[in-house]
């Protein structure tokens, strides 16, 4: 049983539920951008993820994506 003198507990806030229209861009990907994605990610396996090459990684996936 509670004790009389116990100060009541705080109500925990949730965050409101975003609607799918309200999410952010940046949080939807399309399959294209996740292709994009993983084909970028297996040229940096390939050359053992040495810094300084992302930009050229994602550029070159893109490419090859696009000549699909």
């Amino acid at each position: 049983m509670d004790s009389i003198d116990a100060p009541p507990k705080p109500r925990q806030k949730t965050a409101p539920k975003r609607t799918h229209t309200q999410a952010k861009t940046s949080e939807i990907q399309t399959p294209l951008q996740t292709r994009i994605e993983i084909n970028a990610y297996y040229k940096a396996e390939a050359r053992g993820f040495l810094p300084g090459y992302e930009l050229q990684d994602w550029l070159a996936a893109e490419e090859e994506e696009a000549q699909r």
